[in-house]
């Protein structure tokens, strides 16, 4: 019975918004796994004060609101459609691209951007557009032709009856600075990127589909700002869904969820002489951004601990040693002796790949530019990696 569930989208009972969500949510972790696998990138809100559903950040952490009155006007399979809406407006980027602020103007790129995501959605029993006043916009409404870019449809709509709204969008497009978007485009960016290394992310998402989402990810962000926004994954208290724990209605296979909590951060500093004052300097004023946060413990170390943990108080006094070799497996095991649940290490990652912690949830390698090649980058299979270069560009990749 639970498999029919799977594969077959029938209407189901449900006693609030949030139960619906959770039932749909695990369903597409096998039928839609990319449009899951994005979702999870949002923190959910409920939001009675917009009339249907918009995506914003804060505290670099993606949310994805919505009225729940909007929410019980829907089908099921036009909320699945909904929510696969969201997803690729996101995934395109067009939630975060600069718009006009001419109301004119700005009514066309919403539109044009509905209808390069539209296009894309395929109709079927599980998934269908909603209808009365919620109903979306179709390139065939102004005689245009599908799987065009946003770009594209905005060249052609000032000529094309209907831009004035005879036709809807049922999402907001803008609810964050331009400063935001540039952290939200990146948080997808490397999201996407880390599903195209396999198929089984993408599900029975087409080729085309599938490569006109890929061609949209060209990063392009500083360093801090993704440092910001992996901090604000350490700061997430939301409940998340996993797969390590049954959802306590359905069970198997569907995923549950489980609280996030925060605790100390460990902050490692790698003293052994590869990294140089003004790096560390650099490094030490974008940890005060967390310690506004959370609490924040303060280590250094070269091929030892130098300096046991610490709390950071903004005014660390540092001496960097040189020549005595480096070392990372003390600092893992100091995290996981401790009980540490987040650890960041600024490194040139030129030493042999530790031993991964148990008990640490997340580990971040902030590694300078001349890292690129040393065995952390190369080699390290966990932990996720941030380049400090020169000119505030960065590169970031995930482990597994």
């Amino acid at each position: 019975m639970i498999l029919e569930r799977a594969t077959e989208l029938e209407e189901q009972p449900f006693s609030s918004s949030k139960e619906r969500w959770d039932w749909h949510m695990t369903n597409m972790s096998m039928t839609d796994p990319f449009v899951h696998n994005i979702l999870l990138l949002m923190t959910r809100k409920e939001d009675y004060t917009i009339p249907t559903m918009a995506v914003g950040i804060v505290k670099g952490k993606l949310h994805i609101y919505y009225n729940p009155d909007f929410i019980n006007e829907l089908s099921d399979p036009e909320l699945r459609y909904v929510l696969t809406h969201e997803v690729f407006h996101v995934s395109l980027h067009h939630t975060t691209e600069r718009q006009s602020t001419d109301k004119k103007q700005k009514k066309k790129h919403n539109v044009a951007a509905d209808l390069a995501v539209n296009s894309l959605i395929s109709e079927n029993n599980r998934r269908k557009m909603p209808t009365g006043k919620n109903k979306g916009c179709l390139p065939k409404d102004y005689d245009l032709p599908v799987k065009l870019s946003l770009d594209q449809y905005l060249a052609l709509l000032p000529d094309m009856p209907g831009v004035d709204g005879k036709h809807g969008c049922f999402d907001d497009h803008d609810r964050w600075t331009e400063k935001e978007a540039e952290i939200v485009r990146e948080t997808v960016r490397s999201m996407v990127e880390r599903m195209s290394k396999s198929d089984k992310y993408w599900g029975n998402t087409s080729a085309d589909i599938r490569d006109i989402i890929q061609a949209a990810q060209k990063p392009k962000v500083d360093w801090t700002d993704r440092l910001h926004v992996s901090f604000g994954d350490i700061l997430s208290k939301e409940r998340r869904y996993t797969k390590r724990k049954p959802n306590p209605r359905y069970g198997w296979p569907f995923v549950g969820t489980v609280k996030e909590y925060t605790g100390r951060v460990l902050v490692e500093a790698d003293v052994s002489g590869s990294v140089n004052r003004k790096q560390l300097g650099q490094f030490i004023s974008e940890v005060n951004y967390l310690r506004d946060y959370v609490p924040v413990d303060f280590c250094m170390f070269d091929a030892h601990i130098t300096q046991a943990p610490v709390e950071f108080n903004g005014e660390i006094e540092y001496e960097i040693v040189g020549g005595g070799g480096t070392s990372f497996q003390p600092g893992m095991d100091l995290a996981e002796k401790e009980g540490y649940r987040n650890v960041v290490v600024l490194t040139d990652g030129y030493a042999p790949v530790p031993t991964q912690p148990r008990g640490v949830d997340q580990i971040i390698w902030v590694l300078i530019d001349e890292g690129r090649n040393s065995p952390i980058s190369k080699s390290c299979p966990w932990g996720e990696k941030i380049y400090i270069t020169s000119d505030d560009g960065y590169q970031i990749n995930k482990g597994s």
